[in-house]
């Protein structure tokens, strides 16, 4: 249950923002008013020239900075090649969900073993009787 002065602070609180809207109503242009108005104007093409210049040069200094410190680390890596890791040494952290039972049926091709008949174990083919007459 609400209180009275609950309700009261959820009218004024409705007015206020009711009062809000109609003061962004009154502001606002009319319709027509907008379609009257003349388009915005673009940028200007000097200030397109302008980014596309800094932008360049932002790209010339990035190269610049990884050549030099390219440079370092190639040096560092050549003086100490046993530290170095190799790609392919890196095991990932979850790799062991993946060992599930039956997990060498897909790493290992098998293989048929010869006919039950052959391999002295006396079992017998059953006879075709799909297609035969009797």
């Amino acid at each position: 249950m609400t209180s009275g002065g609950d309700d009261d602070r959820a009218r004024a609180l409705a007015r206020l923002f009711e009062d809000d809207r109609r003061a962004d109503e009154s502001a606002a242009p009319g319709f027509d008013d907008l379609l009257a108005r003349r388009p915005r104007r673009r940028r200007a093409a000097g200030a397109l020239s302008t980014l596309a210049l800094a932008a360049s040069l932002a790209v010339v200094v990035a190269a610049a900075v990884l050549l030099l410190r390219g440079g370092d680390l190639r040096r560092g890596a050549t003086s100490a090649p046993e530290s170095t890791i190799q790609l392919a040494d890196w095991k990932s952290p979850t790799a062991f969900l993946l060992d599930t039972p039956g997990s060498e049926l897909l790493s290992e091709v098998p293989s048929l073993s010869a006919a039950p008949i052959a391999a002295g174990l006396g079992a017998a083919l059953p006879q075709p009787t799909k297609g035969v007459s009797p």
